[in-house]
């Protein structure tokens, strides 16, 4: 077993990173709307 927090912390972050860059993205295309 290979289980060393860094990589679950990386796996963390990369999973909280993916719907905090889809959420920018639709802010970001409703700013641009907005203008």
């Amino acid at each position: 077993m290979n289980d060393s927090p860094v990589m679950w912390l990386g796996i963390l972050i990369h999973t909280l990173l993916k719907p905090i860059q889809i959420i920018v993205d639709l802010l970001s295309i409703l700013l641009g709307c907005e203008q």
